[in-house]
């Protein structure tokens, strides 16, 4: 059945897992847009099916510039981050994801402070990758965290972890530093780096998820749905 799967490309299976994704979408709802590589095929599934499904009755709220212009290219309503009070449904991306816990590490794109924003507001949040993104164990992966540029050096300097300056901007002007995991205890980390002066939001989603949509190499979509508690991170 699956013959040439050698030959199938990593654009192929993010395009199957977000049109996976894309079929969760009610006719009304609020729709979260995440970042990504991934995400694009999600917008652009939603967008050529609002632009020719009269009955399809949707609004968006964005997570950085780039999901911004791809949904303005199909019209879709985009709704200013000052009104975000509640999301439906919300289909981003993820650099790692471990399957069973559904935890992941966001935000190497540079959003990963409006991926929080927005996913935090969502009563359903789907993440949608490809097989190269899952992992067993974060410990010795990287997690982007936004950090005020002002006090870039003094974070960079703060004992205990390993940074590294990405000399990268976010979409919301901060600045973009990597930090290296040394721990599965991923809300414990959350919690260390947030208690630094300056740092603004980190990518790493704990309880934050309610199912992950994985395109596997051998062309098998699987779906992972995960209980979320109170225990997030904040």
């Amino acid at each position: 059945m699956f013959e040439k799967q050698q030959n199938v490309q990593r654009d192929d299976l993010k395009m199957l897992a977000a049109y996976q994704a894309y079929a969760k979408i009610p006719s009304s709802c609020v729709v979260g847009l995440g970042t990504g590589s991934t995400v694009k095929f999600f917008i652009e599934a939603l967008g050529v099916r609002f632009t020719k499904d009269p009955d399809f009755h949707i609004k968006v709220f964005v997570t950085s510039k780039d999901s911004y212009k791809k949904a303005k290219k199909y019209n879709l309503p985009v709704l200013p981050l000052e009104n975000l009070q509640k999301v439906d449904i919300t289909a981003d991306g993820a650099d790692w994801i471990n399957l069973k816990t559904g935890d992941c590490l966001k935000g190497a794109g540079g959003a990963a402070y409006l991926e929080k924003l927005v996913s935090r507001k969502t009563d359903y949040q789907i993440i949608v990758v490809d097989d190269s993104k899952l992992c067993d164990s974060f410990i010795g992966k990287k997690v982007a965290i936004e950090v005020e540029p002002e006090k870039l050096q003094e974070v960079l300097a703060t004992p205990g972890f390993e940074f590294f300056d990405r000399n990268q901007i976010s979409d919301s002007n901060n600045a973009v530093v990597d930090v290296v995991i040394t721990t599965d205890n991923l809300k414990q980390v959350h919690e260390k780096l947030m208690k630094i002066s300056g740092v603004i939001e980190t990518g790493i989603f704990v309880n934050l998820v309610d199912e992950a949509i994985v395109a596997y190499s051998s062309l098998i979509i699987s779906s992972f749905k995960f209980n979320k508690d109170i225990n997030e991170c904040t």
